[in-house]
């Protein structure tokens, strides 16, 4: 059961008594003991459903800021971290031509400083096992996190511009991995060891497009996901990672645009994979709410 404070405490829902908790998955019933729970148990079951959590997906939040992107989804607890990508794609805009991953960053992690700590580094992984090649002696190691939730089912379909290789660089020996399609949101979000720690999603392992999260709080239980709340219209797919999607805002924003704009003007309307024919002029605060939801209701139910 989980506690409450002063100003939560009610009645509890079997004998009335002056109540010390509420049912730890709805948060909508309260109880005096643990007796009183188990004894409601049977009747309730049926209608104790966890809460959605509400929460917001900031886009690359340090570097995109004019106009900012972002997007709140009411999110179904028992949803696979599979069906929460497939929600993001949705309410981006993205074409989920790219691999991805959910990570919890590691608070006491510290990127290697110089060629000395580069150094240190790669010894280091490799007393705990065979170093990959892709980032032997590279520069660009592994980053070790608390954990990672990834698809390998993408990666293994074709995904190889960011797929096996950009997985290869990513893949920390100490980093702990969970399947996207078998790990339920709940697993990761109410895991007490993961409590008040910063969280992200990535697509796109090329242009590192990271979206920030942050649980806002706890909402009425759905099987479905709901775009609340955003702003800024969507990136273009494979646009270059932020300096690229600058230049082309840029393009678009020019009075009188150069040959190098018009192209970025004309790959966007016709050959991007989430392209828009009429362009992004005078759209780039532009996005649909009501047109997120219907796609959404689309996608499968949580169970």
């Amino acid at each position: 059961m989980a506690d409450q404070t002063d100003s939560e405490v009610d009645t509890c829902s079997v004998c009335g008594a002056k109540s010390v908790s509420r049912c730890s998955r709805c948060k909508t019933v309260s109880y005096c003991s643990k007796p009183c729970q188990t004894s409601h148990w049977p009747l309730h079951k049926a209608d104790c459903k966890r809460l959605n959590y509400l929460i917001k997906f900031h886009l690359c939040p340090d570097d995109i800021v004019d106009p900012p992107v972002s997007r709140t989804l009411s999110c179904p607890a028992t949803a696979t971290f599979q069906m929460l990508h497939h929600a993001l794609q949705i309410a981006f805009g993205w074409a989920s031509t790219h691999a991805y991953d959910f990570k919890v960053k590691d608070p006491q992690y510290r990127e290697p400083e110089g060629d000395e700590g580069f150094l240190a580094e790669i010894q280091s992984l490799m007393k705990m096992g065979p170093v990959s090649h892709e980032y032997q002696g590279d520069a660009s190691l592994p980053r070790k996190y608390l954990l990672r939730v990834v698809d390998r089912t993408s990666m293994e379909a074709g995904f190889t511009v960011d797929g096996p290789m950009g997985e290869a660089r990513r893949r920390h020996p100490q980093t702990p991995l969970k399947e996207a399609s078998k790990t339920r949101l709940f697993h990761v979000f109410d895991n007490p060891e993961f409590q008040d720690l910063q969280m992200e999603y990535e697509y796109d392992f090329g242009d590192g497009w990271n979206h920030s999260i942050t649980i806002l709080g706890r909402i009425a239980a759905t099987s479905i996901f709901s775009c609340t709340d955003g702003e800024g219209h969507g990136v273009a797919e494979d646009v270059g990672s932020v300096r690229g999607w600058e230049e082309l805002k840029m393009a678009y924003r020019a009075a009188r645009p150069n040959k190098s704009q018009r192209e970025k003007m004309a790959w966007f309307e016709t050959q991007a994979s989430n392209a828009e024919g009429d362009g992004l002029r005078g759209k780039e605060r532009m996005w649909a709410v009501e047109k997120i939801n219907r796609q959404l209701v689309s996608l499968p139910r949580a169970i």
